[in-house]
């Protein structure tokens, strides 16, 4: 709100310099922009549009009364002197024929405008007046939490995608995995696309030893609504066929995302390994070792809310291995004593992932999947093990569809989830928080089911 503040106070002072002091009112069209085009950076539905109308209007405006007091004031103000320019009064048009001239003008403008969007795809299809289709899932400078728990209140499911498995594999498909904690919100860590990670070139999961069995599943997907630059994916896939556009995949999270294209209206098959280690090998894992993944995954800054370490160390008391660890608190956030909220976090103001709103989670106990999330990820950081958050969807429901025999999996909007991913050295890399160890948790759609 102050920032705001200041914004639209630096855009008047501005606008009055150039209209009042240094007579150039035409050039205060570019601060009377900046409030105007903002929102498009962030809404989904792009700048209001009654708002561009009434702000063209009152430019246009502006112009006509400026053109009218420079002509009133070449009147009355007249040189003296013999050489002195005779000025004369140009006999009045009507006001109806000036009129028409200013809306000519405008008119002129908008068709203009018109033609220049249609000619360049790239201005049409920007965030200034929205897509006029679904919304790009994570927007520009708008935290993926704000998104998903906006979503996951949205009364109307929206239909996302589907999939087929000859195998009846049904996997969790994630977008984005973040590591990164700064402040209110977890963030990707921020590595430039390398333009040799093709679709091609796919590499192995972090961490997974060779001599680890992994059985391949093949799914076969077709995006209906989703428009975002990030390919949903099971996590490890180690194959992808068929997508339109050029795709990369990222370092260590393994996250597909496009340069210019995205996952709107695509279809494409995939291999992922399902990997299942057992408890004795989990609990038999080593140390993460340096270097065998990012540092963002380990840290944690200094001045934590005290009430994450301490149930940290309450929680983990006895754990004898990583593993043990890493159950306990799972087996914490899954009793009894904390609720699945959609509504507690935004009517008790902690509706986000930063420390502050883990903090007052632990305290308030109830919430939803950011939530649990983001708390595992943080208190499993707590005691030594490495953790990341994935944003995706669940596995989501059979349809009445079939495909060539097997059963059309309809994934949508209220499948919408973040997990978190735990890294266990050797047998099994990052891994999500479904640890056999009894209870569940609620999804979005209220189901029990272990995340």
């Amino acid at each position: 709100m102050f920032a705001i503040a200041v914004g639209v106070g630096l855009v008047a002072a501005l606008t009055d310099f150039l209209v009042q002091t240094v007579r150039v009112p035409a050039l205060a069209a570019a601060p009377a922009l900046v409030p105007v085009l903002v929102p498009g950076l962030f809404l989904k539905d792009g700048a209001d549009t009654t708002a561009i109308v009434f702000t063209a209007l009152a430019y246009l405006l502006l112009l006509r009364i400026d053109v009218r007091v420079r002509r009133a004031s070449e009147l009355l103000h007249e040189s003296e002197g013999e050489d002195a320019p005779v000025v004369r009064a140009p006999k009045r048009a009507p006001l109806v024929s000036t009129f028409g001239g200013s809306i000519a003008l405008a008119a002129v403008g908008v068709v203009a405008a018109s033609v220049i969007a249609a000619a360049t795809p790239s201005v049409s299809t920007s965030f200034l007046v929205g897509s006029g289709g679904p919304g790009t899932l994570f927007a520009r400078g708008v935290s993926p939490y704000v998104d998903l728990g906006r979503d996951l209140r949205r009364p109307d499911p929206v239909p996302a995608f589907s999939y087929v498995s000859p195998e009846g594999a049904r996997p969790y498909f994630t977008l984005l995995t973040v590591e990164r904690l700064e402040g209110q919100v977890w963030s990707a860590t921020e590595r430039a696309v390398d333009g040799a990670n093709t679709l091609a070139t796919m590499p192995g999961p972090d961490g997974l030893a060779d001599a680890v069995p992994a059985e391949s599943k093949q799914v076969a997907v077709r995006v209906e609504q989703v428009r975002t630059a990030w390919l949903p994916l099971p996590y490890p896939s180690v194959q992808v066929e068929g997508v339109e556009g050029s795709w990369f995949w990222d370092r260590g999270t393994l996250n597909v995302r496009s340069v210019d294209a995205t996952t709107l209206g695509q279809e494409y098959r995939l291999s992922h390994l399902d990997v299942d280690p057992t408890v004795a090998q989990l609990r038999g894992a080593p140390a993460a070792p340096g270097g065998a993944v990012a540092e963002e995954t380990r840290s944690l800054p200094e001045d934590l809310p005290p009430i994450i370490g301490e149930t940290a160390a309450e929680v983990t008391a006895g754990a004898l291995t990583r593993y043990d660890a890493a159950v306990a608190i799972q087996r914490y956030l899954r009793s009894s004593a904390f609720e699945y909220s959609e509504t507690a976090p935004a009517a008790s103001g902690y509706d986000g992932a930063g420390f502050e709103a883990i903090g007052a989670f632990l305290e308030q106990r109830a919430g939803y999947c950011v939530h649990f999330a983001s708390t595992m990820a943080v208190l499993a950081r707590e005691v030594g093990i490495p953790s990341r958050i994935s944003i995706g969807y669940t596995s989501g429901n059979p349809g009445d569809r079939r495909i060539d025999g097997d059963v059309v999996i309809e994934v949508d909007s209220h499948d919408l989830h973040a997990w978190p991913e735990l890294y266990f050295e050797g047998w099994a890399g990052f891994r999500s928080s479904r640890l056999r160890a009894g209870g569940a948790c609620p999804t979005t759609r209220g189901r029990m089911r272990a995340t």
